[in-house]
């Protein structure tokens, strides 16, 4: 993942639409085979976190391009899916005593992701007090709010 980040993506600005469908096929197919695989570990998590920023990266640096070149109703739903990904990872690896330290970034950019979903406040109250109480969830919480009041 690393070597795909640092040599690929840097390939120069203006070439996005030459390296984003090759990441964006490694990417997938990383995040499949950890999941195929029922790798859960820290590192497993870090690689999926790296992944999700790939998305997240994409939808802000690739918003304006053309649609045939990227899609970013294709890419949230990736994005999405590698959210859904660490939430499994970060809770089995809770269950073994091990705290990501991420987690609440992701958690963060999961309520960002579903701010037009009224039962956001609710799933945030599943998340382990730690996570509700960092700076990235309630921040998140607090633009869900002001964009959700009357």
């Amino acid at each position: 993942m690393d070597y795909l980040c640092t040599t690929i993506m840097n390939r120069g600005e203006g070439q996005e639409a030459m390296w984003v469908d090759f990441l964006w096929n490694r990417t997938r197919a990383i995040r499949k085979d950890i999941v195929i695989q029922g790798l859960c570990d820290v590192e497993s998590a870090t690689i999926i976190e790296q992944i999700t920023r790939f998305h997240i990266l994409c939808s802000h640096n690739l918003c304006e391009m053309d649609p045939s070149a990227f899609d970013p109703k294709i890419n949230d739903e990736n994005m999405l899916k590698c959210i859904q990904s660490l939430k499994h990872h970060y809770a089995d690896l809770r269950d073994e005593g091990i705290n990501c330290p991420n987690e609440a970034e992701f958690m963060a950019y999961d309520i960002l992701m579903h701010l037009n979903q009224t039962d956001v406040l609710r799933r945030v109250l599943h998340y382990p007090d730690h996570i509700v109480q960092s700076t990235e969830v309630q921040l998140a919480v607090k633009l869900f709010t002001a964009l959700n009041e009357k």
